[in-house]
């Protein structure tokens, strides 16, 4: 079997990296006095944000912002997810290789 050299290849392998923001969020009913002012309720708010333990947070699944993605040279050169070929009208397709 023939070798084949780098002149002659016809794919190369680049990791992409997509990053995302998401936020979370922590939500509850307060029970205030009717004549508390907008500061005295600022003032909860940021009292309640102090004492409320990371973990009391769920996610919020529609909040996503894009964040910096990039493609660069991969280390792999085997192994791939997907395959992103020209197709005979040259366009390009992204299609996921099926796992052994």
């Amino acid at each position: 079997m023939k070798a084949i050299t780098m002149s002659q290849a016809t794919t190369r392998v680049v990791t992409v990296e997509l990053v995302a923001m998401t936020r979370v969020q922590y939500s509850a009913s307060v029970s205030v006095p009717v004549d508390a002012t907008d500061d005295e309720i600022n003032d909860l708010v940021n009292a309640m944000y102090t004492r409320t333990d990371g973990s009391d947070f769920v996610g919020d699944p529609d909040y996503w912002e894009r964040g910096n993605c990039y493609a660069s040279a991969s280390e792999e050169k085997s192994g791939f997810d997907f395959r992103y070929c020209r197709s005979l009208t040259g366009e390009l397709l992204l299609t996921p290789v099926p796992k052994p």
